[in-house]
């Protein structure tokens, strides 16, 4: 009976021994790809695993990656994989190399784009950036539509005219994977109204100017000056302004389209200065035997004078006196007097004189019987409209008679030799008129 236990005991030890070198042989390894990029992989159990065991594989990805693919293969055969179901493979008798394959995330933009409010010529545009995912870099640009690729503009908040009226508008995002953008809305830009001023920049005091600018039914216009002291008559585009205080003042409008909310403000700058209200007339002087006229006293220092004469202006006769070489032309005189000029020497707030008039048209004079005999009477016909000197001289200049005639027809009796003589009329205004007399 002993004996039969034994036996037992024997047999059953040598089938653990034999178990046991079973196990051993079902042993193989699992690793992990040290070469994976972009994330990580995690076994479990990793190492020396038993034949037929559950391998769990979970797949870590870096931030802006994604799980491309996960595999299990031979460690000496890579060719020959291991099938992975629901993150989980069964040891097989071989020892296995886990490796996975990451894929960055391009940038996301989500959302739409939409159109930003219209502005106005020269302004800025008023954006929304979307929310964007996985962009390392975003912005804005524009292109007209229909045109080439490198014609786009980056838009950065720069003020944009009126040229830019209905192009695209388009939002990029990008990162290293990748480059998105947005589908393209369209801009509007609106024109500025019209304000150019016209009016009068040089005006009086107590004198009404008109101002206006051009006319536009769909805008409104808003007038102000800053003489605070003046009349302001404003009628939709024109304003008629009673100016009272002398001195810099300025016409301002602001023009609004009332369709698009755009608005300019146009400005004129404007001279107002006093009235002139003392003058003196104007007087006639001979200087050299010739005429000039002056006003007589000078009315002020500091005023500017324009000579007219018959009515039109005389060019650069710019002085308190007019005169001219030879002798004034005759024609009716007269000079505006001022103390402003505005930027073009236009002389204004001033007054014109009462009118002087030069008639020289008969102020020469005939002499006969011409020859003449000794001791006969001479008829002097002296042509100028005031009394006028005559003087009669030798051949050598001895002045040999000199008496006065009145105008028209004088008869004078004077006592002269034979031979040649030289007579001078002068009326004291015009150049002494000269004539050869001839008693034989």
């Amino acid at each position: 009976m002993k004996k039969f236990y034994l036996f037992l005991m024997l047999l059953f030890g040598a089938t653990a021994l034999m178990a046991q070198g079973t196990d051993s042989l079902n042993v193989y390894t699992v690793e992990v790809d040290p070469y994976i990029t972009h994330g990580s992989v995690n076994v479990r159990p990793i190492g020396e695993v038993q034949v037929g065991a559950r391998v769990m594989v979970t797949a870590v990805p870096d931030n802006n990656y994604h799980v491309v693919s996960v595999t299990a293969y031979r460690k000496d055969h890579q060719s020959q994989t291991v099938a992975i179901e629901d993150n989980v493979f069964i040891m097989p008798n071989f020892n296995v190399v886990v490796s996975a394959v990451f894929g960055g995330n391009g940038p996301i933009i989500n959302g739409q784009v939409v159109a930003p409010a219209p502005i106005c010529d020269g302004e800025s545009l008023t954006l929304t950036v979307p929310e964007v995912t996985n962009a390392t870099s975003q912005g804005w640009y524009l292109f007209k539509p229909n045109s080439q690729q490198d014609e786009l503009i980056e838009y950065t908040n720069q003020p944009l005219d009126v040229s830019y009226n209905q192009w695209s508008l388009v939002f990029w995002a990008s990162n290293a994977m990748g480059y998105t953008e947005s589908a393209p809305v369209t801009i509007t830009v609106n024109p500025m109204p019209d304000a150019t001023m016209t009016g009068e920049n040089s005006t009086c005091t107590m004198m009404e100017a008109e101002y206006s600018v051009t006319k536009d039914s769909h805008c409104s216009f808003t007038w102000s000056v800053t003489d605070k002291n003046a009349t302001v008559t404003a009628s939709n585009h024109k304003v008629k302004v009673l100016w009272v205080t002398p001195g810099a003042h300025k016409v301002s409008v602001v023009v609004e389209n009332t369709s698009t909310g755009c608005s300019v403000t146009n400005e004129l700058n404007v001279n107002v200065q006093s009235f002139v209200t003392e003058l003196n007339n104007i007087v006639a002087k001979v200087h050299d035997g010739k005429e000039y006229i002056l006003i007589y006293p000078n009315p002020a220092d500091v005023y500017k004078y324009q000579w007219y004469k018959d009515g039109e202006k005389i060019a650069g006769a710019t002085g308190q006196y007019y005169y001219k070489s030879g002798g004034l032309d005759n024609g009716e005189y007269t000079v505006y007097v001022s103390n402003n000029s505005d930027a073009n020497g236009n002389l204004f707030c001033g007054a014109f004189t009462a009118p002087h008039t030069v008639n020289n048209s008969s102020r020469g004079f005939d002499i006969w019987p011409n020859p003449a005999s000794t001791n006969e009477g001479l008829v002097i016909n002296n042509q100028s409209q005031n009394v006028a000197e005559l003087s009669i001289y030798s051949l050598e200049g001895k002045l040999l008679h000199r008496q006065h005639v009145e105008p028209g027809n004088s008869t004078i009796t004077v006592s002269l030799a034979k031979g040649i003589y030289f007579c001078h009329l002068s009326d004291g205004i015009a150049e002494p008129t000269v004539q050869k007399l001839v008693i034989q």
